[in-house]
């Protein structure tokens, strides 16, 4: 299987909808970490390896996601 999926495949893997994963990306979904976004949204990719980590619950990539985006704003 694909480590990077588009958002449609993304969807059906996750059984959720399309406005679920846009609604929640920058909040529980975080780039760079759950999804890839280039200059050109239309790449928009969806990393299979950080979903499933959150679909089995473990938070730690979002904490430390977090974590990274702070210390980039106090340096």
């Amino acid at each position: 299987m694909k480590r990077y999926l588009k958002t449609k495949k993304a969807m059906k893997y996750m059984s959720v909808s399309k406005s679920f994963l846009e609604k929640n990306m920058g909040k529980i979904f975080k780039k760079g970490v759950h999804y890839y976004q280039p200059s050109d949204a239309r790449l928009l990719r969806w990393d299979i390896y950080a979903l499933d980590k959150w679909m089995q619950g473990d938070r730690t990539v979002e904490l430390s996601s977090e974590n990274s985006r702070v210390l980039q704003q106090l340096l």
